[in-house]
């Protein structure tokens, strides 16, 4: 959107005063003879617009922080990524196929063995968080696309509704 100033003068869109004259529809001429400067505004849709980027920008800081990516196991506080947990379900499968009864993680940066039926079900559980942290983030991204003001926006709280974190 076009808008002109002069110094922290905006002109109204209707006319201007020069010399205590009324000039009534500038043109774009008349508007730079008499010191206006053409300026870039944004629409309220894209002030709203902005606000949503931001707002959802700020949610995926969240998302990927330990708020959300967090576990304990066993006392120890620590998070494992999806590749992580695909590469210990391979190790898993490869364990029990070789006919090994235990399995050893690394929790915390910490080596701990734990038998295989119990680490299947602990990637359960920490997958099955995973993805119910994932839904409500996508929630939330609904929930700010289908705002309607900046003000709606800046209030929207999307720390609320993450399920509690697992204790294993």
């Amino acid at each position: 959107m076009k808008q002109y100033k002069k110094g922290n003068n905006t002109y109204n869109g209707v006319y201007i005063e020069v010399g205590g004259v009324r000039i009534i529809n500038p043109t774009e001429e008349t508007l730079k003879a008499n010191g206006y400067e053409q300026v870039e505004t944004e629409t309220a849709e894209q002030l709203l617009q902005d606000a949503k980027d931001r707002k959802l920008a700020e949610l995926d800081v969240f998302n990927q922080s330990s708020e959300v990516n967090d576990f304990t196991f066993k006392g120890m506080h620590t998070w494992l990524t999806p590749s992580e947990r695909a590469s210990y379900n391979v190790s898993i499968d490869a364990a029990e196929a070789l006919g090994e009864t235990t399995i050893t993680f690394a929790i915390a940066e910490q080596p701990l063995t734990i038998d295989i039926p119990t680490a299947k079900i602990v990637l359960a559980k920490i997958q099955r968080y995973a993805d119910a942290t994932f839904m409500v983030t996508v929630k939330h991204k609904a929930a700010i696309a289908a705002l309607s003001s900046i003000e709606e926006v800046n209030a929207y709280d999307f720390t609320k509704g993450y399920p509690e974190k697992l204790q294993l």
